[in-house]
């Protein structure tokens, strides 16, 4: 099972939202991350077929998917970022709709559709309509749905945001579950939700593809250029205006700072081990706004 993607491009008026992207993919967990507005999600939409391309193209198995046309939608399960549901309905009626709609066998989808409550944890909610449930529950009924024709090739956009840091957990360990013999892609910016799981990183930056690899080689790749320093609280607000910073933690003592620089940012700051989300700061040049 193979995907390929080659010298893809979208433009949207002046915009170029993916620009000459390509990357083969095959069975496996990719971490699809980039700032928002990075393409990702113009990116998973032509995958699935559901935007074309204004150059390059997209093979599955060798074939473009633009010819295998049903034959491609068959094997293809998507949860987009805001996936349509009716209020009214209750969580098996959307669940058999659904079914439906994929034009699955009536014994077959009631048998899958049991199965998949069961699996992420709607079992006893299957007659609660989808407007009474949380915003994870709405979220573990995506994943479902999308799971609904076993498919070969899934395509997860956004997943967690939103989510609370247990339901973000349960959700990767279910993301994890279901991937197995699969092309699951998983789009976030949200970098802890991939560190775990994902076999590769492909890191999007400006519609281009700036980075692939595993998680052990895109942070070797930044090896000795993560720091951490005890500063004055003036010389905090300095570092942010020169450096790429990934995390604050303001003390008694003054303020740690975690910098990400090529070369020693202050006089006795120390080198630390990077993390994924250093190595995704490095290389977007963004910071994380995170403070502890």
């Amino acid at each position: 099972m193979r995907l390929n993607i080659k010298n893809l491009t979208k433009r949207y008026k002046d915009k170029v939202a993916v620009d000459d992207l390509s990357v083969s993919l095959q069975s496996g967990v990719y971490g699809l991350l980039g700032p928002n507005g990075a393409g990702k999600t113009t990116l998973m939409r032509m995958i699935c077929d559901l935007s074309r391309p204004d150059e390059g193209g997209i093979f599955y198995n060798g074939q473009p998917i633009r010819k295998l046309g049903e034959e491609y939608r068959k094997v293809l399960g998507y949860l987009p970022q805001n996936f349509g549901y009716y209020p009214s309905f209750t969580v098996r009626r959307y669940m058999e709709y659904l079914a439906s709609l994929k034009g699955l066998n009536p014994n077959f989808s009631k048998r899958k559709i049991d199965e998949l409550l069961e699996t992420v944890g709607l079992a006893e909610y299957s007659q609660e309509k989808i407007s009474s449930l949380s915003g994870g529950m709405r979220q573990r009924l995506g994943i479902a749905q999308s799971m609904l024709n076993e498919p070969d090739i899934l395509i997860l956009d956004e997943p967690t945001v939103g989510l609370d840091p247990s339901e973000r957990v349960r959700f990767r360990n279910l993301i994890s579950t279901f991937s197995q013999d699969k092309i699951t892609i998983l789009s976030t910016h949200i970098v802890s939700d991939v560190s775990y799981i994902a076999d590769e990183i492909l890191l999007v930056q400006q519609g281009k593809l700036r980075y692939q690899g595993n998680v052990q080689q895109i942070t070797s790749g930044v090896r000795n250029k993560v720091w951490e320093a005890l500063v004055e609280n003036q010389q905090a607000d300095v570092a942010k205006e020169q450096f790429v910073i990934s995390n604050i933690h303001h003390t008694t003592r003054g303020t740690v700072m975690r910098i990400i620089s090529d070369s020693c940012p202050f006089p006795g700051a120390k080198v630390v081990e990077p993390t994924l989300e250093d190595a995704y700061l490095y290389y977007t040049g963004e910071e994380s706004g995170e403070q502890l």
